[in-house]
């Protein structure tokens, strides 16, 4: 997290990640704002370099728009940041995993009719 609050591009190396989990998979779009690389290429230098070497080979623009869109989410994943998400983020993926699915469309309803009702102050 603290790479994505600097602004520097996410490198996943994990055969695993995707069953165990990244935090609000609902919310962050992970596939599309970090590079997932598996494990067994570090298991040697070569595996390493050549992934170190695929990596230098990204575009100039693939890299800048993954790096915008991670951007618009950091307040999704930064917990000390202005106008961070987390803890909402955080009861909305409890909710979600947690509570009836019945529950979780009402709820959402009338978040949606509290959030129109306040717009129209």
């Amino acid at each position: 997290y603290d790479g994505v609050a600097a602004g520097a591009l996410s490198v996943l190396i994990s055969d695993e990640l995707w069953s165990v989990g990244l935090p609000f998979p609902c919310l962050v779009p992970w596939r599309k704002i970090a590079f997932t690389i598996a494990e067994r290429p570090f298991l040697s230098s070569t595996g390493a370099a050549a992934v170190v070497g695929a990596l230098d080979k990204l575009s100039p623009a693939s890299l800048g728009r993954t790096q915008r869109l991670a951007n618009r989410f950091r307040r999704d994943l930064i917990w000390n940041t202005n106008g961070s998400r987390v803890a909402e983020n955080l009861l909305i993926t409890a909710a979600l995993r947690c509570l009836p699915a019945h529950v979780v469309r009402r709820a959402a309803a009338r978040a949606a009719a509290l959030a129109a009702a306040l717009r129209a102050l």
